[in-house]
Protein backbone atom coordinates (compact mmCIF):
# COMPACT_ATOMS: atom_id res chain seq x y z
CA UNK A 1 0.00 0.00 0.00
CA UNK A 2 1.26 3.53 -0.79
CA UNK A 3 -0.30 6.98 0.95
CA UNK A 4 0.51 10.00 -0.13
CA UNK A 5 0.60 12.16 3.38
CA UNK A 6 0.37 15.47 4.57
CA UNK A 7 1.85 16.64 8.05
CA UNK A 8 2.49 20.41 9.01
CA UNK A 9 2.80 21.49 5.40
CA UNK A 10 5.00 18.75 4.43
CA UNK A 11 4.10 15.53 2.12
CA UNK A 12 5.56 12.29 2.54
CA UNK A 13 4.92 8.93 0.79
CA UNK A 14 4.25 5.84 3.39
CA UNK A 15 4.81 2.56 2.27
CA UNK A 16 3.40 -0.02 3.33
CA UNK A 17 4.56 -3.03 2.06
CA UNK A 18 2.94 -6.48 2.31
CA UNK A 19 5.04 -8.39 4.50
CA UNK A 20 4.93 -9.54 8.09
CA UNK A 21 6.27 -11.69 10.06
CA UNK A 22 5.48 -13.25 13.81
CA UNK A 23 9.28 -14.32 15.38
CA UNK A 24 10.32 -15.14 18.92
CA UNK A 25 13.92 -13.06 19.64
CA UNK A 26 16.41 -14.58 21.71
CA UNK A 27 18.74 -12.67 24.20
CA UNK A 28 21.18 -12.68 21.44
CA UNK A 29 18.81 -11.17 19.16
CA UNK A 30 18.76 -14.22 16.93
CA UNK A 31 15.55 -14.96 15.13
CA UNK A 32 13.40 -18.13 15.11
CA UNK A 33 9.62 -18.34 13.30
CA UNK A 34 6.76 -20.89 15.10
CA UNK A 35 5.73 -23.49 13.28
CA UNK A 36 2.44 -21.65 12.51
CA UNK A 37 3.72 -18.27 11.68
CA UNK A 38 0.54 -16.80 10.08
CA UNK A 39 -0.19 -13.07 11.29
CA UNK A 40 -4.04 -11.50 10.56
CA UNK A 41 -3.21 -8.18 10.46
CA UNK A 42 -4.46 -5.50 8.02
CA UNK A 43 -3.63 -2.00 8.07
CA UNK A 44 -6.76 0.82 8.30
CA UNK A 45 -6.71 4.28 6.42
CA UNK A 46 -9.07 6.83 7.55
CA UNK A 47 -8.04 10.24 8.97
CA UNK A 48 -5.30 8.16 10.68
CA UNK A 49 -2.98 5.11 9.62
CA UNK A 50 -3.77 2.23 12.28
CA UNK A 51 -2.49 -1.32 12.03
CA UNK A 52 -5.01 -4.18 13.12
CA UNK A 53 -3.02 -6.97 14.47
CA UNK A 54 -4.51 -9.86 15.88
CA UNK A 55 -1.35 -11.90 17.86
CA UNK A 56 -1.76 -15.26 19.23
CA UNK A 57 1.04 -17.55 20.14
CA UNK A 58 3.82 -18.68 22.90
CA UNK A 59 5.12 -15.84 25.42
CA UNK A 60 7.98 -13.95 23.79
CA UNK A 61 6.50 -14.11 20.10
CA UNK A 62 6.76 -10.71 18.35
CA UNK A 63 4.79 -9.47 15.26
CA UNK A 64 6.56 -7.90 12.95
CA UNK A 65 5.31 -5.64 10.30
CA UNK A 66 7.58 -3.10 8.42
CA UNK A 67 6.77 0.19 6.72
CA UNK A 68 8.48 3.13 5.28
CA UNK A 69 7.87 6.91 5.51
CA UNK A 70 10.08 9.20 3.15
CA UNK A 71 9.61 12.90 2.69
CA UNK A 72 8.33 13.23 -0.64
CA UNK A 73 7.24 16.31 -2.13
CA UNK A 74 6.86 16.45 -6.10
CA UNK A 75 5.19 12.18 -5.28
CA UNK A 76 8.66 11.01 -6.73
CA UNK A 77 8.96 7.61 -4.39
CA UNK A 78 5.31 6.84 -5.20
CA UNK A 79 5.53 6.61 -8.83
CA UNK A 80 9.13 5.02 -8.09
CA UNK A 81 7.57 1.81 -6.35
CA UNK A 82 4.81 1.86 -8.01
CA UNK A 83 6.27 1.42 -11.85
CA UNK A 84 8.87 -1.68 -12.46
CA UNK A 85 10.54 -2.10 -14.95
CA UNK A 86 12.02 -5.39 -16.55
CA UNK A 87 15.56 -5.11 -14.60
CA UNK A 88 13.21 -4.46 -11.55
CA UNK A 89 11.72 -8.09 -11.68
CA UNK A 90 14.03 -10.13 -13.07
CA UNK A 91 15.66 -13.12 -10.42
CA UNK A 92 18.67 -12.37 -8.59
CA UNK A 93 20.19 -15.16 -6.88
CA UNK A 94 23.43 -15.94 -4.77
CA UNK A 95 24.19 -19.34 -3.32
CA UNK A 96 21.00 -20.44 -1.19
CA UNK A 97 21.19 -17.01 1.08
CA UNK A 98 19.94 -14.20 -1.67
CA UNK A 99 17.09 -14.22 -3.83
CA UNK A 100 15.61 -11.22 -5.20
CA UNK A 101 13.07 -10.76 -7.71
CA UNK A 102 11.51 -7.43 -7.22
CA UNK A 103 12.88 -4.84 -4.65
CA UNK A 104 10.19 -5.61 -1.97
CA UNK A 105 11.72 -8.91 -1.02
CA UNK A 106 14.06 -6.70 1.10
CA UNK A 107 11.12 -6.91 3.61
CA UNK A 108 11.88 -10.60 4.08
CA UNK A 109 15.60 -9.66 5.63
CA UNK A 110 15.00 -6.38 6.87
CA UNK A 111 12.95 -7.19 10.52
CA UNK A 112 13.17 -4.90 13.45
CA UNK A 113 15.82 -2.89 11.62
CA UNK A 114 18.53 -5.03 11.25
CA UNK A 115 19.38 -7.93 7.68
CA UNK A 116 18.75 -11.45 8.85
CA UNK A 117 19.89 -14.21 6.81
CA UNK A 118 17.06 -16.09 5.60
CA UNK A 119 18.82 -19.79 7.01
CA UNK A 120 18.57 -21.50 9.77
CA UNK A 121 21.84 -23.93 10.84
CA UNK A 122 20.51 -27.38 11.22
CA UNK A 123 19.39 -27.77 14.53
CA UNK A 124 19.18 -24.22 16.17
CA UNK A 125 16.71 -22.92 13.78
CA UNK A 126 17.21 -19.40 14.61
CA UNK A 127 18.17 -16.53 12.01
CA UNK A 128 21.01 -14.33 12.58
CA UNK A 129 22.04 -10.31 11.88
CA UNK A 130 23.59 -11.05 8.59
CA UNK A 131 26.66 -8.78 7.05
CA UNK A 132 26.97 -10.58 4.25
CA UNK A 133 23.26 -10.79 3.01
CA UNK A 134 23.45 -6.76 4.02
CA UNK A 135 26.14 -6.18 1.59
CA UNK A 136 24.92 -7.97 -1.21
CA UNK A 137 21.30 -6.23 -0.81
CA UNK A 138 23.38 -3.17 -0.51
CA UNK A 139 24.87 -4.19 -4.27
CA UNK A 140 22.13 -5.28 -5.59
CA UNK A 141 20.34 -1.71 -4.79
CA UNK A 142 23.03 0.33 -6.24
CA UNK A 143 22.71 -1.82 -9.93
CA UNK A 144 19.43 -0.94 -9.74
CA UNK A 145 20.15 2.87 -8.99
CA UNK A 146 22.71 2.72 -11.60
CA UNK A 147 19.64 0.67 -14.34
CA UNK A 148 16.94 3.31 -13.15
CA UNK A 149 17.98 6.77 -12.02
CA UNK A 150 15.80 6.25 -9.25
CA UNK A 151 16.63 7.70 -5.20
CA UNK A 152 14.83 4.89 -3.65
CA UNK A 153 17.67 2.87 -4.10
CA UNK A 154 19.91 5.48 -2.86
CA UNK A 155 17.56 6.07 0.20
CA UNK A 156 18.06 1.60 0.89
CA UNK A 157 21.25 1.77 0.41
CA UNK A 158 21.44 4.19 3.21
CA UNK A 159 19.02 2.77 5.66
CA UNK A 160 21.16 -1.13 5.25
CA UNK A 161 24.50 0.82 5.76
CA UNK A 162 23.19 2.64 8.87
CA UNK A 163 21.80 -1.25 10.07
CA UNK A 164 24.79 -2.50 9.55
CA UNK A 165 27.24 0.18 11.50
CA UNK A 166 24.19 0.12 14.47
CA UNK A 167 24.62 -3.26 14.53
CA UNK A 168 28.27 -3.43 15.17
CA UNK A 169 29.59 -3.61 18.47
CA UNK A 170 31.67 -1.06 20.41
CA UNK A 171 34.70 -3.21 20.28
CA UNK A 172 33.96 -4.08 16.68
CA UNK A 173 32.78 -6.92 16.15
CA UNK A 174 29.37 -8.60 14.67
CA UNK A 175 28.19 -11.88 16.67
CA UNK A 176 26.56 -14.73 14.66
CA UNK A 177 25.53 -17.58 16.70
CA UNK A 178 25.24 -19.73 12.88
CA UNK A 179 26.37 -22.99 14.90
CA UNK A 180 26.22 -21.80 18.79
CA UNK A 181 24.77 -20.28 21.74
CA UNK A 182 28.11 -18.98 22.26
CA UNK A 183 27.85 -16.32 19.22
CA UNK A 184 30.93 -17.20 17.29
CA UNK A 185 31.91 -14.82 14.79
CA UNK A 186 32.03 -15.81 10.84
CA UNK A 187 34.86 -13.63 9.79
CA UNK A 188 33.57 -13.85 6.24
CA UNK A 189 30.29 -11.88 7.15
CA UNK A 190 32.61 -9.19 9.53
CA UNK A 191 34.47 -9.14 6.22
CA UNK A 192 31.46 -8.74 4.22
CA UNK A 193 30.11 -6.08 6.84
CA UNK A 194 33.53 -4.15 6.57
CA UNK A 195 33.15 -4.19 2.62
CA UNK A 196 29.67 -2.47 3.35
CA UNK A 197 30.90 0.27 4.90
CA UNK A 198 34.13 1.29 2.68
CA UNK A 199 31.53 1.17 0.03
CA UNK A 200 28.96 3.36 1.68
CA UNK A 201 32.22 5.52 2.72
CA UNK A 202 33.26 5.58 -0.97
CA UNK A 203 29.47 6.72 -1.78
CA UNK A 204 28.95 9.56 0.71
CA UNK A 205 32.54 10.44 1.71
CA UNK A 206 31.46 10.51 5.29
CA UNK A 207 34.04 9.83 7.67
CA UNK A 208 31.44 7.30 9.86
CA UNK A 209 31.74 4.85 7.58
CA UNK A 210 35.25 4.72 7.47
CA UNK A 211 35.58 4.91 11.27
CA UNK A 212 33.33 2.01 12.00
CA UNK A 213 35.59 0.01 9.22
CA UNK A 214 38.49 0.76 11.39
CA UNK A 215 36.91 -0.38 14.35
CA UNK A 216 35.70 -3.89 13.00
CA UNK A 217 39.52 -4.54 11.14
CA UNK A 218 41.00 -3.68 14.35
CA UNK A 219 38.48 -6.56 16.13
CA UNK A 220 39.56 -8.98 13.40
CA UNK A 221 43.54 -8.24 13.39
CA UNK A 222 43.12 -9.06 17.63
CA UNK A 223 40.64 -11.53 17.33
CA UNK A 224 40.26 -13.49 13.97
CA UNK A 225 44.30 -13.83 12.74
CA UNK A 226 46.53 -15.77 13.12
CA UNK A 227 50.31 -15.91 12.58
CA UNK A 228 52.85 -18.14 11.13
CA UNK A 229 56.29 -18.70 12.28
CA UNK A 230 58.06 -16.36 9.85
CA UNK A 231 55.46 -13.44 10.91
CA UNK A 232 53.07 -13.64 7.99
CA UNK A 233 48.89 -13.32 9.25
CA UNK A 234 46.42 -15.64 8.19
CA UNK A 235 42.59 -15.14 8.37
CA UNK A 236 40.93 -17.65 10.48
CA UNK A 237 37.46 -18.93 9.35
CA UNK A 238 35.45 -17.70 12.53
CA UNK A 239 36.34 -17.54 16.33
CA UNK A 240 35.92 -21.11 17.68
CA UNK A 241 39.41 -21.56 15.42
CA UNK A 242 40.95 -20.53 18.84
CA UNK A 243 39.65 -23.71 20.47
CA UNK A 244 39.53 -27.18 20.25
CA UNK A 245 36.83 -27.98 17.53
CA UNK A 246 35.65 -30.95 15.05
CA UNK A 247 38.20 -31.68 12.77
CA UNK A 248 40.08 -34.04 11.14
CA UNK A 249 42.99 -33.43 12.80
CA UNK A 250 44.96 -30.62 14.62
CA UNK A 251 48.06 -29.25 12.78
CA UNK A 252 50.71 -26.24 13.45
CA UNK A 253 51.83 -26.15 10.11
CA UNK A 254 53.52 -23.38 8.97
CA UNK A 255 53.52 -22.47 13.26
CA UNK A 256 49.98 -21.56 12.82
CA UNK A 257 47.73 -22.47 16.31
CA UNK A 258 46.15 -26.04 16.23
CA UNK A 259 42.93 -24.68 15.35
CA UNK A 260 43.25 -22.79 12.74
CA UNK A 261 41.65 -24.89 9.62
CA UNK A 262 43.70 -22.62 6.96
CA UNK A 263 40.00 -21.89 5.39
CA UNK A 264 41.62 -20.53 1.89
CA UNK A 265 38.43 -18.24 0.86
CA UNK A 266 37.90 -16.09 4.06
CA UNK A 267 41.72 -15.44 3.92
CA UNK A 268 41.74 -14.35 0.64
CA UNK A 269 38.03 -12.11 1.01
CA UNK A 270 40.59 -10.79 3.87
CA UNK A 271 42.99 -9.39 1.87
CA UNK A 272 40.37 -7.80 -0.62
CA UNK A 273 39.01 -5.70 2.79
CA UNK A 274 42.92 -5.06 3.55
CA UNK A 275 43.69 -3.77 0.01
CA UNK A 276 40.37 -1.39 -0.17
CA UNK A 277 41.31 -0.11 3.62
CA UNK A 278 44.88 0.88 2.53
CA UNK A 279 43.41 2.77 -0.72
CA UNK A 280 40.65 3.98 1.59
CA UNK A 281 42.92 5.63 3.98
CA UNK A 282 46.73 6.02 2.56
CA UNK A 283 47.79 7.75 5.28
CA UNK A 284 47.78 4.37 7.57
CA UNK A 285 50.72 1.51 6.54
CA UNK A 286 49.48 -0.66 8.91
CA UNK A 287 47.21 -2.08 6.68
CA UNK A 288 49.51 -2.49 3.53
CA UNK A 289 52.09 -3.95 5.76
CA UNK A 290 48.97 -6.57 7.17
CA UNK A 291 48.15 -7.35 3.48
CA UNK A 292 52.19 -8.14 2.57
CA UNK A 293 51.81 -10.16 5.53
CA UNK A 294 48.35 -12.19 4.05
CA UNK A 295 49.78 -12.44 1.06
CA UNK A 296 53.01 -13.92 1.88
CA UNK A 297 51.19 -16.25 3.99
CA UNK A 298 48.73 -17.30 0.87
CA UNK A 299 51.33 -18.43 -1.17
CA UNK A 300 53.67 -19.95 1.32
CA UNK A 301 50.32 -22.41 1.50
CA UNK A 302 48.98 -22.67 -2.03
CA UNK A 303 52.94 -23.56 -3.03
CA UNK A 304 53.41 -26.48 -0.17
CA UNK A 305 53.09 -29.58 -2.53
CA UNK A 306 54.48 -32.51 -0.67
CA UNK A 307 53.97 -36.21 -2.09
CA UNK A 308 52.80 -35.61 -5.24
CA UNK A 309 52.30 -38.89 -6.35
CA UNK A 310 50.06 -40.22 -3.79
CA UNK A 311 47.65 -36.76 -4.45
CA UNK A 312 48.08 -37.33 -7.94
CA UNK A 313 46.71 -41.10 -7.19
CA UNK A 314 44.01 -39.49 -4.64
CA UNK A 315 42.59 -37.22 -7.25
CA UNK A 316 42.38 -39.50 -10.27
CA UNK A 317 40.53 -41.85 -8.14
CA UNK A 318 38.28 -39.39 -6.79
CA UNK A 319 37.57 -37.58 -10.28
CA UNK A 320 36.91 -41.21 -12.51
CA UNK A 321 33.51 -42.06 -9.53
CA UNK A 322 32.85 -38.31 -9.69
CA UNK A 323 29.18 -39.33 -11.89
CA UNK A 324 25.93 -38.84 -10.66
CA UNK A 325 24.97 -42.23 -9.62
CA UNK A 326 22.03 -43.10 -11.70
CA UNK A 327 20.77 -46.84 -10.59
CA UNK A 328 20.23 -47.72 -6.61
CA UNK A 329 23.26 -50.31 -7.18
CA UNK A 330 25.48 -47.20 -8.66
CA UNK A 331 24.57 -45.42 -5.33
CA UNK A 332 25.46 -47.68 -2.76
CA UNK A 333 28.90 -48.63 -4.98
CA UNK A 334 29.81 -44.60 -5.04
CA UNK A 335 28.74 -44.23 -1.28
CA UNK A 336 30.93 -47.03 -0.07
CA UNK A 337 33.98 -45.94 -2.73
CA UNK A 338 33.23 -42.40 -1.67
CA UNK A 339 33.89 -43.38 2.39
CA UNK A 340 36.65 -45.66 1.44
CA UNK A 341 38.86 -42.26 -0.46
CA UNK A 342 37.82 -40.16 2.55
CA UNK A 343 39.22 -42.77 5.07
CA UNK A 344 42.24 -43.42 3.34
CA UNK A 345 42.50 -39.97 2.72
CA UNK A 346 42.97 -37.98 5.87
CA UNK A 347 45.76 -40.11 7.61
CA UNK A 348 47.49 -39.10 3.89
CA UNK A 349 47.11 -35.73 4.56
CA UNK A 350 47.91 -35.19 8.51
CA UNK A 351 51.24 -36.96 7.43
CA UNK A 352 51.73 -34.79 3.65
CA UNK A 353 49.68 -31.54 4.46
CA UNK A 354 48.53 -29.47 1.34
CA UNK A 355 45.54 -27.71 -0.11
CA UNK A 356 46.73 -27.64 -3.93
CA UNK A 357 46.31 -30.68 -5.48
CA UNK A 358 47.83 -31.67 -9.19
CA UNK A 359 45.99 -30.52 -11.98
CA UNK A 360 44.59 -27.56 -10.12
CA UNK A 361 42.26 -28.68 -7.50
CA UNK A 362 42.79 -26.27 -4.75
CA UNK A 363 40.55 -27.58 -1.32
CA UNK A 364 38.58 -25.08 0.58
CA UNK A 365 40.34 -25.88 3.79
CA UNK A 366 43.11 -28.32 5.42
CA UNK A 367 41.88 -30.00 8.52
CA UNK A 368 37.55 -30.04 7.47
CA UNK A 369 37.17 -30.17 4.26
CA UNK A 370 37.95 -33.34 1.45
CA UNK A 371 37.75 -32.60 -2.50
CA UNK A 372 35.03 -29.84 -1.58
CA UNK A 373 34.00 -29.67 -5.17
CA UNK A 374 31.16 -26.13 -4.50
CA UNK A 375 34.34 -24.66 -3.07
CA UNK A 376 36.05 -24.84 -6.26
CA UNK A 377 33.40 -21.87 -7.72
CA UNK A 378 33.80 -19.68 -4.38
CA UNK A 379 37.60 -20.45 -3.78
CA UNK A 380 38.43 -19.25 -7.95
CA UNK A 381 35.80 -16.22 -7.80
CA UNK A 382 38.12 -14.89 -4.65
CA UNK A 383 41.17 -15.44 -6.40
CA UNK A 384 39.74 -13.58 -9.52
CA UNK A 385 38.72 -10.69 -7.16
CA UNK A 386 42.16 -10.56 -5.36
CA UNK A 387 43.82 -10.86 -8.59
CA UNK A 388 41.71 -7.93 -9.91
CA UNK A 389 42.59 -5.61 -7.22
CA UNK A 390 46.59 -7.14 -7.11
CA UNK A 391 47.64 -8.99 -10.33
CA UNK A 392 49.99 -10.78 -8.78
CA UNK A 393 52.42 -12.60 -11.39
CA UNK A 394 52.59 -15.89 -9.08
CA UNK A 395 49.09 -16.16 -8.63
CA UNK A 396 48.09 -16.34 -12.43
CA UNK A 397 48.73 -20.36 -12.85
CA UNK A 398 47.16 -20.87 -10.08
CA UNK A 399 44.07 -19.33 -11.10
CA UNK A 400 44.64 -20.75 -14.84
CA UNK A 401 45.24 -24.10 -13.10
CA UNK A 402 41.90 -24.09 -11.37
CA UNK A 403 40.12 -23.30 -14.01
CA UNK A 404 41.30 -26.13 -16.11
CA UNK A 405 40.60 -28.35 -13.18
CA UNK A 406 36.98 -26.95 -12.34
CA UNK A 407 35.82 -26.94 -15.65
CA UNK A 408 37.01 -30.65 -16.43
CA UNK A 409 34.85 -31.71 -13.22
CA UNK A 410 32.06 -29.93 -14.82
CA UNK A 411 32.23 -31.39 -17.62
CA UNK A 412 32.22 -35.01 -16.46
CA UNK A 413 29.74 -34.59 -13.61
CA UNK A 414 27.52 -31.84 -15.49
CA UNK A 415 26.53 -28.20 -14.43
CA UNK A 416 22.77 -28.60 -14.08
CA UNK A 417 23.83 -31.59 -11.79
CA UNK A 418 25.81 -29.73 -9.71
CA UNK A 419 23.52 -27.01 -9.33
CA UNK A 420 21.33 -29.75 -8.38
CA UNK A 421 23.86 -30.74 -5.69
CA UNK A 422 24.66 -27.11 -4.39
CA UNK A 423 23.67 -23.91 -5.07
CA UNK A 424 27.20 -22.52 -5.06
CA UNK A 425 27.55 -23.00 -8.93
CA UNK A 426 25.36 -19.99 -9.51
CA UNK A 427 28.09 -18.40 -9.39
CA UNK A 428 30.24 -20.73 -11.90
CA UNK A 429 29.19 -17.48 -14.63
CA UNK A 430 30.78 -15.05 -12.11
CA UNK A 431 34.03 -17.40 -12.69
CA UNK A 432 33.54 -17.61 -16.39
CA UNK A 433 32.89 -13.42 -17.01
CA UNK A 434 35.91 -12.35 -14.47
CA UNK A 435 38.34 -14.85 -16.23
CA UNK A 436 37.36 -13.95 -20.05
CA UNK A 437 37.56 -9.93 -18.36
CA UNK A 438 40.96 -10.29 -16.64
CA UNK A 439 43.16 -13.28 -17.92
CA UNK A 440 42.08 -14.82 -20.90
CA UNK A 441 39.40 -15.33 -23.32
CA UNK A 442 36.14 -17.92 -22.44
CA UNK A 443 34.21 -19.33 -25.53
CA UNK A 444 31.30 -16.82 -25.59
CA UNK A 445 29.48 -20.66 -26.47
CA UNK A 446 30.64 -21.73 -23.21
CA UNK A 447 29.13 -18.65 -21.36
CA UNK A 448 26.32 -19.15 -23.16
CA UNK A 449 25.34 -22.53 -22.02
CA UNK A 450 26.08 -22.04 -18.76
CA UNK A 451 23.86 -19.14 -18.76
CA UNK A 452 20.89 -21.22 -20.19
CA UNK A 453 21.69 -23.91 -17.64
CA UNK A 454 21.86 -21.72 -14.45
CA UNK A 455 18.57 -20.02 -15.70
CA UNK A 456 16.61 -23.39 -16.57
CA UNK A 457 17.63 -25.02 -13.27
CA UNK A 458 17.31 -21.98 -11.32
CA UNK A 459 15.30 -19.12 -12.66
CA UNK A 460 17.46 -16.55 -12.16
CA UNK A 461 20.92 -15.64 -12.55
CA UNK A 462 24.30 -14.28 -10.21
CA UNK A 463 23.67 -11.08 -8.82
CA UNK A 464 27.28 -9.88 -8.10
CA UNK A 465 28.26 -10.02 -12.07
CA UNK A 466 25.60 -7.47 -12.43
CA UNK A 467 25.97 -5.69 -8.92
CA UNK A 468 28.71 -5.93 -7.35
CA UNK A 469 31.80 -3.81 -7.59
CA UNK A 470 34.31 -6.44 -6.59
CA UNK A 471 33.38 -8.51 -8.99
CA UNK A 472 32.55 -6.63 -12.27
CA UNK A 473 34.10 -3.44 -11.39
CA UNK A 474 30.88 -1.58 -12.71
Amino acid sequence: MLLAVEFEKRVFTVWLPSASVKCHFDKFQRMSAPEEPFLPWHWEVNVSIQLQLFLSGIPGEQANVPYMLIEDANGEFIEEIKSLNSVEQCLYRKSDWFFANKPSDIWKYLINGSIYDPRGHKGMNKRYKCQQCAYTWWSYFGYLKKETGKKLYDSMQDILAYSVLIDLSPKGEWRHGFWTDDMEIHARFQLDGIHLLISQHKKTGESLWVEGAERAMAYVAEHLMDQFDDGSLWFLHDSTEHQDRRTHFHSTLFGKSPGNSLCINTHVQGLTVLHRLRQAIPQKPMYAEMLEKGVTALKRVLDHQPADPLYRIFLAIWMKIRKKPKSKAEIVMHAVMTRSIIKVFWPVRRQFPRLTYPGGWIDRDLTISCFSENYQVTNLKDFLTLYKQMPLPWLLPYIKNNVVALRKFLSQFGLANALEASPYYIEFLDVLYMYDKEIGKIDEEEIRKSQEIIYRQTGGSSVDWVASELVSGK
